[in-house]
């Protein structure tokens, strides 16, 4: 944030307008994952936001990790020609963090299942909306001389 450079645009505060004004999470059911260690999350002040237009259909789910995680599954180490302690220490730690990668992957695979799952369960539409919906694509077809 030096010499006219800017960490994030939008910045933090547009992004929670923007979400406020245009995102429906009646129409699209929201994950918000947080990790643990994570100093730079703004997850506990968007997810308010996303709240207050339809509560139900946001979840929130704290994960060990931090800022980096998601990008942890990507780490490269290679040993040198001799096998060493801190190369032990590297392939564990690349261990562990791609653990933490396929536990992110595993509860957004779960929550797009679920949210599969509830569009299938979700009644057909009525044929009176059916209708009105084919009704309102004639209207607009005739506005454009189709």
């Amino acid at each position: 944030m030096g010499d006219g450079y800017v960490d994030f645009e939008p910045s933090p505060a547009e992004s929670r307008q923007i979400i406020q004004q245009g995102y429906d999470p009646a129409k699209s059911p929201v994950l918000l994952v947080r990790f643990s260690d994570d100093a730079l999350d703004e997850t506990r002040e968007i997810a308010p936001v996303l709240a207050s237009a339809d509560p139900d259909n946001v979840s929130s789910l704290v994960l060990p990790g931090s800022h980096t995680t998601p990008f942890a599954a990507d780490l490269r180490w290679r040993p040198g020609p001799v096998f060493t302690p801190f190369d032990a220490l590297a392939q564990l730690a690349k261990l562990r963090a791609e653990q933490d990668v396929r536990r992110v992957g595993g509860v957004v695979v779960d929550f797009l299942d679920d949210c599969i799952a509830s569009m299938q369960q979700a009644p057909p539409a009525s044929p009176a909306s059916s209708a009105s919906v084919a009704a309102e694509v004639e209207v607009v077809g005739a506005r454009r001389g189709l």
